[in-house]
């Protein structure tokens, strides 16, 4: 903990001139694009996360429209129920803002062409109707500053046309007006493409690449390899780009993946040892090192520290890394980081700071905050 410390000491009061796009997965796990939050967790821990989504709605925030929670397989039926939910959030007007509620409810229900319950029965393409249908509804709210924000569950139970759908949608919601929230307790996340993962290890082994790029290329294949579920692959790849890492920020990076690699696969005092490792290097380094670095690896001393039964160190490393993410300006690495800590505030019995921590960084994904640095 004293090297963490003093790695901190030295970031504490650094610029972030020149911070390139961090080599890591955790932001895209989490967002694979701007418009959609991924989040793949055990389902005592989602719970929280859509008390939250339902309290932005309850409280006029956002439109929150939540998928149906059975799924018997029949998509126009799951479709239907998803966009009826809209008309549900505008039903009751809420205590802090029921103007704005009501003439919401009259000015949408009064937009000609626009089905107040949609069914997309015999409709050859339900998911793209449904997405026509939720940016056509969206428009029409717009002017309310009310956003639309969808919300479905993904367990074990959920059909793969089910599935296939919200990974459509999740394509698809960037060219609409709505924002997409998924709450996945399965074990893979819907974004978990094998072929992409093999892909980038082939184009990673072109030996006419320059040294240093083959190197990060071997990282970001082996983030993703290890996101799908392939960790002897991702550890290879780990392997193969160490052979290429310089002395400096190549050698932080590989340490930084390595952990990373690790931790997936689930060996956590190898991955905490890397992750100290790339710590240790870090002050050793002449040249300065990118702040979302280092804050990804007291991210990843964190996940080791929750991991190993010590929540309160866990929760001081996370709102470290916080720090460090806002100090980057980076606010999108921070939204998973914050959930996490506020899963740890709960598990230590601060279930009522869990729940703000889990509000700002949900309150920030969504753009419900005017301060998001």
């Amino acid at each position: 903990m004293s090297i963490l410390r003093t790695v901190l000491a030295q970031h504490s009061n650094r610029g972030t001139k020149g911070v390139p796009v961090s080599h890591e997965i955790r932001a895209f796990s989490s967002r694979p694009c701007l418009s959609v939050l991924n989040l793949v967790r055990p389902i005592e821990q989602l719970d929280p996360i859509e008390e939250v989504l339902a309290d932005l709605g309850a409280e006029g925030q956002a439109h929150v429209l939540f998928a149906p929670d059975t799924d018997d397989g029949a998509l126009h039926t799951y479709l239907g129920a998803w966009a009826a939910d809209l008309d549900g959030t505008l039903t009751g007007p809420s205590s802090e803002t029921p103007h704005r509620r009501r003439w919401a409810r009259t000015w949408m229900h009064g937009a000609p062409g626009l089905e107040r319950r949609p069914s997309f029965d015999g409709d050859p393409d339900p998911v793209a109707s449904f997405l026509r249908w939720v940016d056509a509804a969206a428009e029409r709210l717009e002017g309310f500053a009310i956003p639309v924000v969808l919300v479905a569950s993904v367990h074990d139970a959920t059909t793969s046309t089910t599935r296939d759908a919200l990974r459509r949608c999740a394509c698809g919601i960037g060219a609409t007006r709505t924002q997409l929230v998924l709450l996945d307790s399965t074990k893979t996340s819907l974004f978990a493409d094998r072929s992409i993962s093999i892909a980038l290890s082939r184009a990673a082994e072109q030996p006419a690449l320059p040294a240093p790029e083959r190197m990060r290329r071997l990282l970001d294949a082996s983030e993703v390899a290890s996101f799908c579920g392939r960790h002897a692959e991702a550890m290879e790849l780990v392997a193969k780009a160490r052979k290429l890492a310089k002395p400096g920020i190549d050698e932080i990076l590989v340490a930084l993946h390595s952990g990373h690699a690790l931790l997936r696969a689930g060996d956590v005092l190898l991955a905490a040892s890397a992750y100290d490792r790339g710590l240790e290097l870090e002050l050793l380094c002449k040249e300065e090192i990118p702040v979302t670095i280092v804050a990804s690896l007291v991210v990843g001393m964190a996940d080791c520290e929750a991991r190993s039964g010590a929540p309160i160190e866990a929760e001081e490393l996370y709102q470290l890394g916080t720090d460090l993410y806002r100090q980057a300006g980076d606010a999108a690495s921070s939204i998973p980081v914050e959930i996490d800590r506020g899963e740890i505030l709960r598990r230590i019995g601060r279930a009522a700071d869990g729940k703000r921590c889990v509000r700002a960084a949900l309150e920030t994904a969504l753009g419900l905050r005017a301060d998001r640095t």
